[in-house]
């Protein structure tokens, strides 16, 4: 197992395989590259929860490892426009995007899920990350 201390800095690293002594060459030849990065991303709420078919809103995204998004996105996708440049808070702890609810978006629930270059939000839905549309 590879082991990484908590304040390792946040960068690409080469890695070398050994057997004792002996250096174990990559079967590719190459080679290997670790990015270590902030972790996995996780939502812990959304300022707003629901909102009517025909708004257009700002989506804020509490949580934690938002640092390099690259994308926000809802599963299911349908009824949903996100803004094309999220804004996130210098540490990393929210997200914060522009979302356009056409006047026809299908009703009810999505999870809104947040991807970064480290990984994404979860699938599956909890109050914090479930976003939900009604009518007007």
């Amino acid at each position: 197992g590879v082991t990484i201390a908590g304040d390792a800095p946040q960068t690409l690293r080469g890695v070398q395989l050994s057997n004792g002594t002996v250096r174990i060459p990559s079967a590719s030849g190459v080679e290997a590259t670790l990015v270590i990065g902030p972790g996995v991303p996780d939502i812990v709420s959304l300022a707003t929860i629901l909102a009517r078919q025909g708004e257009t809103l700002s989506l804020v995204i509490r949580g934690s490892n938002f640092r390099n998004v690259v994308e926000v996105l809802a599963e299911p996708a349908s009824g949903l426009v996100f803004g094309q440049s999220p804004t996130v808070a210098a540490d990393g702890s929210q997200v914060t995007v522009g979302l356009f609810i056409p006047a026809d978006a299908p009703l009810g629930g999505r999870v809104i899920r947040v991807r970064t270059r480290s990984g994404i939000t979860s699938s599956v839905a909890a109050p914090a990350n479930t976003f939900t549309v009604f009518p007007p």
